[in-house]
């Protein structure tokens, strides 16, 4: 699953359907992270280590109409980002890479 970061900080989910990953794939240099931030503002946060960590219901709610399959899956990939520390309570949030754009 990608969570497209567009330069003017438009935000759509893309590959919903790939959920053995999940990538922030931000049109912006490293150098611009605080615009990321303000587009993640709302669902999602940048760390001091540089990952992301977007809102576990933002995702479910913009990732199109999810089925149960697809639930299903979603849930393996939570457990899965729980067992690595990957994933927070209150609220539920996970962690993303975030992929930038050359400078």
């Amino acid at each position: 699953m990608e969570v497209r970061v567009s330069s003017h900080l438009g935000v759509r989910i893309d590959k919903s359907h790939e959920l053995s990953r999940l990538k922030i794939v931000a049109d912006l240099p490293i150098s611009q992270a605080p615009r990321l931030s303000k587009a993640l503002r709302g669902f999602g946060e940048l760390d001091h280590e540089g990952f992301a960590w977007l809102d576990v219901g933002w995702i479910r709610a913009k990732s199109g109409l999810p089925d149960a399959g697809w639930n299903a899956k979603f849930e393996e990939m939570l457990q899965y980002a729980n067992v690595h520390g990957w994933l927070r309570r209150e609220p539920a949030m996970i962690r993303s890479h975030v992929e930038w754009s050359d400078p």
